[in-house]
């Protein structure tokens, strides 16, 4: 083993290569460490910085929707819309990911959408008022949300983590359907 680090030639291969392994390693490791933070602000809120403080979480405002669909169980009478309703309800109870939660949240807006029109009385209109409430403001903290997603982005596919972030965790960027 001593002969071969005595070569220059097999010394620099070697060199080279722990050279690259440390960009790659080190450059996904930055980057990781940077999509955690912004997917943090998926759970833990924005902050408005012009305002001095943290608007709420997409998370806390799914918790809303989740409630309101639990209300709305309520005082509906039983049907398959109804269980479907529970069952999306649950599913965005037990979703971790940010896109668990998002698909949960779409399949919970659509039965939620079916289940409401034969919800009668001011409950239930309150629930539905809720529950509309706090899909709105999901789109305004989706939007501030993208925001940082997308400074993510530039920050990302720059050099050098274009080139050796490739295994780098990518945060979710929010879609939602109209």
């Amino acid at each position: 083993m001593k002969a071969l680090l005595k070569n220059r030639k097999f010394a620099a291969t070697v060199a080279v290569i722990v050279l690259y392994l440390s960009l790659v390693f080190g450059t996904t490791h930055s980057l990781n460490k940077q999509a955690q933070k912004v997917e943090a602000l998926f759970f833990d809120g924005v902050p408005d910085t012009e305002q001095n403080y943290t608007r709420p979480s997409i998370n806390s405002q799914l918790q809303v929707c989740a409630d309101a669909a639990n209300g709305l169980i309520t005082v509906v009478e039983d049907g398959a819309d109804k269980d479907a309703l529970r069952a999306a309800r649950n599913a965005l109870l037990d979703a971790e990911t940010v896109e668990r939660k998002l698909e949960a949240y779409i399949k919970l807006t659509l039965a939620f959408m079916a289940v409401s029109p034969s919800a009668h009385g001011a409950a239930a209109e309150d629930y539905v008022a809720t529950f509309n409430g706090a899909g709105v403001y999901i789109r305004v903290l989706a939007a501030d949300y993208n925001a940082e997603v997308s400074a993510y982005w530039k920050t990302s596919h720059a050099l050098p983590g274009l080139i050796f972030g490739l295994f780098a965790n990518q945060p979710t960027r929010i879609v939602l359907p109209m």
